[in-house]
């Protein structure tokens, strides 16, 4: 079945990477847990044993491919350990024992899973598309906001980015009751994090990470130990830095494929249909079992020739990406690593800054010529750097705004570099460019 239009919007960068950080803390906190945390042997238990395979098989692989993990089965992952949820019960301890049964398996078991066969599963699926509104429920969307990130590190532990900053423009003093005589201002220590003196760690300093760079989009300004206010900007070392972490997340492998729709094997039980791997919320179990009660024969659907017809004209299958188009397309992991070399040079002063720049493009070494043979140096492609507001900024060019046109040219700012990559007939290249934010555009 074609995939909704929900489910083919592309999610953001930070949305995998963060996605991807909580999903190797649920390994650490698995391995804790395992043999009730009384040793490091033993085996884990039903719940950890199919969050362990979901995770290790089918959500890494989903998020190198830019999936994000569904929320039927991300909430099933972020529930309670199973004594806790065994002592709660409940509908939750129902619908993580299902769960733990389906996706959690022994491929040595010689029980039968009591699922359908290819033919059976397309019959109901089928029939499930053609009256959806017999059994299908309408989902709200979820309330709230989400919590602030509270710094779980250094004196100011516990405490909100926005806190510190409320306070030190204020004109308060120390914050702490007792600070030692190393611990800096609130204001101080906001502005020391985004600077180049803070050591960046990914995926350690993810979350901090976003809280800064919001901040810095929302042009925000910070009172200092000189009473001045000054911008806080997250330095370019630490932009990189994330760049990188987040290249090594989304960097598919050759075999990869969409864990959540191809035909797969996950710990013992073979899915012939991608649907089948994910049935209806609990919430609507009792009224999908009356569908599938109630489902008419794959020979009585052959009488539908209005359906027929719609389904010919309806649009082919989403398909992930093979291992040639992303080869072909994608840009490989030696050339994000040149480009992040290039970067680390101009903020070094290796390389001078992309305003004297007598060429735009950046032209890598002849792999032929190296003193020491690398293959990885045959997939570098020459980068074109395009900034005209960058390069020519002292004879008056400037970026238009995103949302005011050229009436707010002048309160546009230049992010961080980024590339893709050009195909061409005879060999490809890459474009980079730059980001374009906004200071003080609310004001004006």
């Amino acid at each position: 079945m074609p995939r909704s239009v929900t489910d083919m919007s592309l999610p953001e960068v930070e949305d995998i990477v963060e996605m991807d950080s909580e999903m190797r803390q649920i390994l650490v906190d698995i391995s804790r847990r395992q043999a009730g945390g009384a040793s490091k042997g033993g085996r884990y238990n039903k719940h950890d044993t199919a969050r362990l395979r979901f995770v290790r098989d089918k959500v890494l692989m989903g998020l190198r491919l830019g999936i994000l993990v569904p929320d039927a089965d991300l909430r099933m992952l972020r529930l309670e350990p199973q004594e806790q949820l065994r002592q709660r019960g409940g509908a939750d301890w129902l619908a993580m024992e299902a769960w733990a049964e389906r996706h959690g398996r022994d491929p040595r078991s010689q029980k039968k899973d009591g699922s359908l066969d290819e033919a059976a599963q397309q019959t109901l699926l089928n029939w499930v598309v053609r009256n959806a509104a017999r059994f299908h429920m309408p989902i709200g969307v979820r309330r709230g906001r989400n919590a602030p990130y509270l710094l779980d590190f250094g004196a100011y532990q516990g405490y909100s980015l926005l806190k510190l900053i409320a306070h030190a423009n204020k004109g308060g003093g120390h914050l702490l009751s007792n600070p030692s005589e190393t611990t800096p201002p609130p204001g101080q220590y906001v502005l020391w994090l985004a600077s180049t003196e803070f050591e960046w760690q990914f995926p350690r300093h993810l979350k901090l990470f976003f809280a800064l760079r919001a901040l810095d989009y929302q042009s925000c300004r910070v009172c200092d130990e000189n009473r001045g206010h000054r911008p806080l900007l997250v330095c370019e070392r630490a932009k990189m830095r994330y760049d990188a972490h987040a290249a090594s997340v989304m960097s598919p492998r050759d075999d990869d494929v969409d864990p959540y729709t191809a035909a797969t094997t996950i710990g013992g039980a073979a899915a012939t249909v991608g649907e089948a791997n994910h049935p209806p919320p609990a919430t609507h179990a009792a009224a999908a079992a009356g569908a599938a009660a109630a489902a008419p024969t794959a020979a009585a659907q052959d009488n539908d020739d209005d359906a027929d017809a719609n389904a010919a004209d309806a649009d082919p299958p989403w398909r992930p990406l093979n291992a040639v188009d992303r080869r072909e397309n994608g840009v490989p992991k030696a050339q994000q690593q040149y480009f992040a070399s290039v970067l680390e040079e101009i903020a070094s002063g290796e390389r001078p800054e992309y305003n004297t720049w007598r060429r735009l493009d950046v032209l890598p070494d002849d792999p032929l010529c190296r003193e020491c043979f690398d293959e990885s140096a045959f997939e570098l492609m020459p980068i074109d750097f395009w900034s005209p507001a960058g390069r020519w900024s002292h004879l008056g060019v400037r970026t238009p705004c995103v949302n005011h046109g050229w009436a707010h040219a002048a309160f546009t700012s230049l992010g961080e570099w980024r590339q893709r990559r050009v195909k061409g007939r005879v060999s490809d290249r890459c474009i980079s460019s730059r980001f374009t934010g906004r200071e003080r555009c609310h004001d004006a």
